[in-house]
């Protein structure tokens, strides 16, 4: 899994491999790890089962992205390409979420296993 951050957007992007572990497992994690003494940051996107409402927590060392269940079953077994939400925030402010199948580049030297196969593919 993939993050991309920009100002008030968040991007996961996920390879098949990552939606496999979300359906099977309801969550899937990253970490990455600064040089020590510092704590290591980890994100997080999970499945919720009892709730239609998408949450976004952070706690300082972890962001944690809530999916409903109906939400992410319906993007993984179809074409979807993504889920995308718009979060209130304090003052007015919105947070953009994208979460998306990670695609095949269509440039040969950026190659990559275990994307989805590149809708635009079949264009050229």
């Amino acid at each position: 899994m993939k993050l991309r951050i920009s100002g008030n957007s968040i991007r996961l992007r996920l390879s098949q491999s990552d939606v496999n572990i979300l359906i099977t497992e309801g969550k899937i994690i990253e970490k990455f790890n600064f040089p020590s003494p510092s704590p290591v940051f980890e994100y997080q996107l999970s499945v919720l089962k009892s709730s239609d409402v998408t949450h976004i927590l952070f706690d300082g060392q972890k962001i944690i992205f809530e999916i409903p269940q109906l939400e992410i079953n319906n993007w993984a077994n179809s074409n979807q390409e993504g889920i995308y939400k718009t979060i209130s925030i304090e003052k007015n402010e919105e947070l953009n979420l994208q979460i998306e199948k990670d695609y095949k580049c269509l440039h040969k030297e950026n190659e990559t296993t275990d994307t989805f196969p590149n809708p635009k593919e079949d264009s050229k």
